[in-house]
Protein backbone atom coordinates (compact mmCIF):
# COMPACT_ATOMS: atom_id res chain seq x y z
CA UNK A 1 0.00 0.00 0.00
CA UNK A 2 2.77 2.18 0.76
CA UNK A 3 4.34 1.64 -2.67
CA UNK A 4 1.47 2.69 -4.40
CA UNK A 5 1.06 5.82 -2.03
CA UNK A 6 4.64 6.71 -3.03
CA UNK A 7 4.13 5.95 -6.77
CA UNK A 8 1.25 8.04 -7.05
CA UNK A 9 2.73 11.00 -5.85
CA UNK A 10 5.77 10.47 -7.78
CA UNK A 11 3.24 10.51 -10.86
CA UNK A 12 1.04 13.88 -9.50
CA UNK A 13 4.85 15.44 -9.13
CA UNK A 14 6.09 14.16 -12.60
CA UNK A 15 2.70 15.05 -14.47
CA UNK A 16 2.81 18.72 -14.61
CA UNK A 17 6.98 18.18 -15.75
CA UNK A 18 5.84 16.46 -18.73
CA UNK A 19 6.48 19.22 -21.69
CA UNK A 20 9.96 19.39 -20.08
CA UNK A 21 10.96 15.95 -19.31
CA UNK A 22 9.74 15.27 -22.75
CA UNK A 23 12.56 18.45 -24.03
CA UNK A 24 14.87 16.86 -22.11
CA UNK A 25 14.45 13.43 -24.09
CA UNK A 26 14.03 15.26 -27.54
CA UNK A 27 17.26 17.34 -26.77
CA UNK A 28 19.32 13.93 -25.97
CA UNK A 29 18.07 12.34 -28.80
CA UNK A 30 19.07 15.86 -31.18
CA UNK A 31 22.51 15.45 -29.45
CA UNK A 32 23.17 11.82 -30.79
CA UNK A 33 21.44 12.69 -34.03
CA UNK A 34 23.86 15.51 -34.08
CA UNK A 35 27.24 14.29 -33.18
CA UNK A 36 28.84 13.98 -36.38
CA UNK A 37 28.48 17.42 -36.67
CA UNK A 38 30.43 18.84 -33.63
CA UNK A 39 30.88 16.17 -31.20
CA UNK A 40 31.52 18.09 -28.50
CA UNK A 41 28.54 20.33 -28.14
CA UNK A 42 26.57 17.24 -28.56
CA UNK A 43 28.30 15.72 -25.96
CA UNK A 44 27.90 18.84 -23.75
CA UNK A 45 24.09 18.83 -24.58
CA UNK A 46 23.68 15.13 -24.06
CA UNK A 47 25.30 15.09 -20.73
CA UNK A 48 23.33 18.44 -19.59
CA UNK A 49 19.41 16.54 -21.00
CA UNK A 50 20.72 13.47 -18.67
CA UNK A 51 21.37 15.28 -15.37
CA UNK A 52 17.94 17.45 -15.84
CA UNK A 53 16.51 14.12 -16.40
CA UNK A 54 17.94 12.12 -13.70
CA UNK A 55 17.09 15.43 -11.88
CA UNK A 56 13.56 15.73 -12.37
CA UNK A 57 12.83 12.11 -11.78
CA UNK A 58 15.24 11.32 -8.79
CA UNK A 59 14.08 14.33 -6.49
CA UNK A 60 10.23 13.59 -7.84
CA UNK A 61 10.89 10.26 -5.78
CA UNK A 62 13.12 11.61 -3.03
CA UNK A 63 10.26 14.02 -1.98
CA UNK A 64 7.33 11.62 -1.87
CA UNK A 65 9.50 8.65 -0.56
CA UNK A 66 11.68 10.80 2.71
CA UNK A 67 8.27 11.51 4.64
CA UNK A 68 6.80 7.93 4.94
CA UNK A 69 10.45 6.63 5.47
CA UNK A 70 11.56 9.27 8.19
CA UNK A 71 7.49 8.01 9.84
CA UNK A 72 8.47 4.79 9.28
CA UNK A 73 11.51 5.01 11.73
CA UNK A 74 10.29 7.67 13.83
CA UNK A 75 12.79 10.15 13.16
CA UNK A 76 12.45 14.18 13.14
CA UNK A 77 9.71 16.13 13.24
CA UNK A 78 8.48 18.69 10.66
CA UNK A 79 11.54 21.35 10.99
CA UNK A 80 14.15 18.07 10.36
CA UNK A 81 11.75 17.49 6.90
CA UNK A 82 11.97 21.05 6.21
CA UNK A 83 15.92 20.89 6.77
CA UNK A 84 16.22 17.56 4.72
CA UNK A 85 14.11 19.30 1.43
CA UNK A 86 15.28 22.41 2.02
CA UNK A 87 18.93 20.50 1.27
CA UNK A 88 17.21 18.50 -1.20
CA UNK A 89 16.12 22.04 -2.99
CA UNK A 90 19.84 23.24 -2.70
CA UNK A 91 21.12 19.99 -4.46
CA UNK A 92 18.73 19.76 -6.77
CA UNK A 93 19.51 23.74 -8.16
CA UNK A 94 23.32 22.48 -7.95
CA UNK A 95 22.72 20.27 -10.84
CA UNK A 96 20.34 21.87 -12.84
CA UNK A 97 23.11 24.81 -12.30
CA UNK A 98 25.55 22.69 -13.65
CA UNK A 99 23.30 21.45 -16.62
CA UNK A 100 22.72 25.25 -18.01
CA UNK A 101 26.36 25.54 -17.84
CA UNK A 102 26.80 22.38 -19.82
CA UNK A 103 24.34 24.08 -22.16
CA UNK A 104 25.83 27.24 -21.94
CA UNK A 105 29.62 25.78 -23.02
CA UNK A 106 28.00 24.13 -25.70
CA UNK A 107 26.44 26.80 -27.27
CA UNK A 108 28.75 28.79 -27.18
CA UNK A 109 32.25 25.76 -27.94
CA UNK A 110 34.47 26.56 -30.56
CA UNK A 111 33.49 24.31 -33.31
CA UNK A 112 35.80 22.36 -35.78
CA UNK A 113 33.59 22.38 -39.02
CA UNK A 114 33.43 24.99 -41.09
CA UNK A 115 30.58 26.31 -42.95
CA UNK A 116 30.07 26.46 -46.62
CA UNK A 117 30.12 29.79 -47.59
CA UNK A 118 27.91 31.26 -50.35
CA UNK A 119 30.88 33.11 -53.24
CA UNK A 120 27.83 35.13 -54.40
CA UNK A 121 27.46 36.60 -50.74
CA UNK A 122 30.96 37.04 -49.56
CA UNK A 123 32.67 38.44 -52.54
CA UNK A 124 35.27 41.32 -52.16
CA UNK A 125 34.16 44.66 -53.07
Amino acid sequence: MGAGIIMSQIVSHLAPQVPLLGMYVIGGFLAIVFWHRSPRSALLVLVACLLCLFDSIAFAGLYAAIPRVLKAESVGGPGSLRLIYMGFGVVAALIKAVAWGLMLAAVFSKRNETMPVDPYLHQAP
